[in-house]
């Protein structure tokens, strides 16, 4: 100990060791005054963004041979950080806004490429959703025939009739066949199987968590995002959109717009399964099945149906998928009766975790109920 408080001593006659140390002081009480304000502002990177426009103006000013480099370096950098500032407080969506609209923009198009890029950050979400799908022109209004045309070809008619059956719901093979009004026969296997290798459908084939055998019918739901929501709340109001009504009504107006926008969201979190696993304490764990679980009780209200169910050797993980706008104690109710009515085999132990998209009460993390609790901006990997 002695020799190191001698060699720091050392270091510290040094004047350029001195004036570092005092300098490093002051920018951490600057940046400490500063950081609170520019946080609460949502303008946590604009101390990155201005290094870079900095040190590329000392470049500048390098190769133009200017003899006070810092003269063009601080003056753009000043200009720049004041037009940061500036289109900042002009900005009607921001911060936590602007996670949610993330959300539900990811949760209609899936998250394709071409549909994000026509989204405008500086408008809501329900503008760009309404802009994309409720108007004549619409992307998202017009494309859906085409694509499906172009992919399946003669083929596209019976395919549509699946998936317009299950955008009402998952269902198993032989619920398709009677809505479809078809024999089970090789030809619907044929188009399940084209549709899955399509990426329109998914088909969840789980294990029995009492049993830990393989449940006797897999079910089959609508995968894509986009093609979920087009059957479900698009194409049912196609007149009024080419008659250009639903544009005059708020989005959030339109009956059971909340509910459609909540399963959109599950849909989203259960294509993000290995990411998710890690997160709700799985990761690394040999997983034995993870699928939606739904089990029809003997009087009506007394079956569960669970958003999604991972099961290891020892464990079963109650996920609860909730996009909500404010997260109460209600949600540890709901996920207690269904583990209360969940049959587990002998020696397995049940655990909760939520995955979530909302204000999340305190009162929720507090109780500490849910084994893991897994806000959607850290599943997407943006926390």
């Amino acid at each position: 100990m002695t020799a190191a408080l001698e060699t720091l001593r050392q270091y510290l006659a040094f004047p350029f060791v001195q004036n570092a140390l005092l300098a490093g002081l002051l920018i951490a009480l600057a940046a400490a005054l500063l950081g609170v304000t520019l946080v609460l502002r949502r303008l946590s990177y604009i101390g990155d963004g201005l290094s870079h426009v900095a040190f590329g103006m000392m470049a500048v000013a390098g190769a133009l041979n200017f003899a006070d480099r810092l003269s063009l370096s601080l003056p753009v950098t000043a200009v720049c950080a004041l037009g940061l500032l500036r289109s900042g407080r002009g900005a009607r969506v921001r911060g936590d806004a602007m996670l949610a609209m993330l959300f539900d923009v990811l949760s209609v198009t899936g998250g394709v490429p071409k549909y994000l890029e026509e989204i405008k950050p500086s408008r809501s979400a329900e503008e760009n959703i309404a802009r994309l799908c409720f108007r004549p022109s619409g992307t998202l209004f017009r494309d859906f025939d085409q694509i499906f045309a172009d992919v399946f070809g003669e083929r596209a008619a019976t395919k549509r009739a699946i998936l317009h059956a299950l955008a009402a719901g998952p269902r198993t093979g032989q619920e398709l066949s009677a809505a479809l009004q078809v024999g089970r026969n090789g030809d619907l296997s044929s188009h399940l199987d084209e549709l899955e290798l399509a990426g329109f459908v998914a088909k969840d084939s789980g294990l029995n968590p009492e049993t830990g055998r393989v449940a006797r019918q897999d079910r089959y739901r609508l995968r894509d995002n986009y093609t979920r929501f087009y059957l479900r709340y698009i194409e049912p109001r196609t007149a009024e959109i080419k008659a250009g009504l639903v544009q005059a009504a708020p989005l959030e107006t339109l009956p059971g717009w909340d509910a459609v926008l909540g399963l959109q969201f599950e849909n989203l979190v259960l294509n993000q399964m290995t990411e998710l696993l890690p997160l709700v304490g799985l990761g690394g764990l040999p997983v034995l099945s993870a699928a939606p679980w739904r089990t029809r009780g003997k009087g009506k209200g007394t079956g569960i149906q669970i958003d999604l169910l991972v099961q290891t050797r020892k464990s079963v993980c109650v996920v609860e998928i909730k996009r909500r706008r404010r997260i109460g104690e209600e949600v540890e109710a709901e996920v207690a009766r269904k583990v209360r009515a969940l049959h587990v085999r002998p020696g397995v132990s049940v655990r909760t975790a939520l995955v979530y998209e909302g204000e999340l009460a305190p009162v929720v993390r507090g109780n500490g109920y849910f084994d893991a609790i897994v806000p959607a901006s850290r599943l997407l990997g943006l926390d």
